[in-house]
C-alpha cells in the first residue's frame, strides 16, 4: 500500500477525532483537507464508515468544513460507484485471492470454470431513455448551490435504477421520470432536489419513492389542509357532492328524525323587486323517514 493510500488504521483515528465532541474547527479542517489529498479504498470506507462522519460535516457552521465534506462525499461516491462496475479493479478484488488459495490441482479447474462464465451484455440505453436521463440533467442545471458532483452521471444512475426497477422502460418507468422531474424542477420543493445533489437521497432510492415522498413538506401539509377542509365542507355545508343525498345534518321537526335529503334552490321573496342584485339562496329539507318537508330558515 502506497503512503498516498489510506490504511483502516488511519481512517479509523481520524473518525475517532472528527467525532470527538468539542473538536477545534481547524483539526476538522485539518484531517478534511487530508482525506481529499489521499486515495481511499472502497474497503476501508465501508469497513470503518468513515464517509457516515465525513457527510454529516457537510452541515456544519464553518463554511470551508461544509465545502470540504461536500467535496469528499462526491468524491467516494465516485468511487464506490466505478468500483461496482464490472471488469473495474475494485470490483475485482477479492478474485485474486481466491484464486491464489486454490492454486495447484483444484486452481487450473476454478480458472476453466471461470472462463465459461458468459457475461451479461448490458442493456442498450435507447433514445426513450437518453430523454429521460437529459431531463433529468436539466433539472439539476438550474441548482445554484456548490456541489461537485458530476450531474450527468447523477442523472444517469437514477435513470438506471429506474429501468432496473420497473423492468424496462414501461408505464410505469415513463410516469415515475415525469413524477421525478416534476419534483426535481419543482421551485417550491428545493429540498427534494438539493437531497439527492448531497446523496442524502441515494440514486438507487429514487424508483421506490411515491410521488408524497418526493413532494416538499409545505406541499404535504397544504394537500393534507385541503383533504381536511374538503370533509369539513361535505359535513357542515351543502356541496355538489352531497346534494340529493341522504343526510343527518337535519332533524325533522315533526318526527325529530335525522333522516333527510335536500336541495338548494334561488328564490325572491314577493315583495322583492326585480332590480336586486342577488336572489335568497335556500336550501329545500324532506324527512325521508314521515315526508314532511320543509324550507331551512323559513
Amino acid at each position: 500500500m502506497s503512503s498516498n493510500t489510506l490504511s483502516e488504521k488511519e481512517a479509523r483515528e481520524m473518525k475517532a477525532k472528527l467525532e470527538k465532541d468539542g473538536v477545534d474547527v481547524n483539526t476538522v479542517r485539518d484531517i478534511l483537507t487530508l482525506l481529499m489529498d489521499k486515495e481511499v479504498p472502497v474497503q476501508v470506507l465501508i469497513e470503518t464508515k468513515i464517509g457516515v462522519t465525513v457527510k454529516s460535516k457537510r452541515s456544519d457552521d464553518d463554511r470551508k468544513v461544509a465545502k470540504l465534506a461536500s467535496e469528499l462525499t462526491s468524491k467516494w461516491k465516485e468511487v464506490v460507484a466505478r468500483s461496482r462496475q464490472p471488469g473495474s479493479s475494485a470490483a475485482g478484488q477479492e478474485k485474486p485471492n481466491k484464486s491464489a488459495a486454490g492454486e495447484g490441482s483444484n486452481g487450473k479447474e476454478k480458472v476453466k470454470s471461470e472462463d465459461k462464465v458468459t457475461k451479461k451484455p448490458a442493456e442498450p440505453v435507447d433514445g426513450k431513455r437518453l430523454k429521460v436521463r437529459e431531463l433529468f440533467e436539466k433539472a439539476f442545471a438550474d441548482w445554484k448551490g456548490e456541489s461537485d458532483v458530476d450531474r450527468k452521471d447523477l442523472s444517469a444512475r437514477i435513470e438506471s435504477a429506474m429501468y432496473e426497477h420497473f423492468g424496462g422502460a414501461n408505464e410505469q418507468y415513463l410516469n415515475h421520470a415525469k413524477s421525478v422531474k416534476f419534483n426535481l424542477s419543482d421551485p417550491k420543493n428545493p429540498d427534494f432536489r438539493s437531497k439527492v445533489i448531497f446523496g442524502d437521497i441515494d440514486a438507487e432510492e429514487i424508483p421506490k419513492l411515491s410521488s408524497g415522498q418526493m413532494a416538499g413538506k409545505d406541499k404535504i401539509e397544504q394537500k393534507k389542509a385541503n383533504k381536511e377542509d374538503k370533509i369539513f365542507q361535505d359535513k357542515m355545508f351543502i356541496t355538489a357532492g352531497n346534494l340529493g343525498a341522504e343526510s343527518d345534518m337535519f332533524q325533522c321537526r315533526k318526527c325529530k328524525q335525522k333522516r333527510t335529503t335536500f336541495y338548494q334552490k334561488q328564490t325572491r321573496s314577493a315583495d322583492e323587486p326585480m332590480t336586486a342584485e342577488l336572489p335568497l339562496l335556500q336550501v329545500f329539507i324532506t324527512c325521508k323517514n314521515c315526508g314532511h318537508e320543509w324550507r331551512d330558515g323559513g
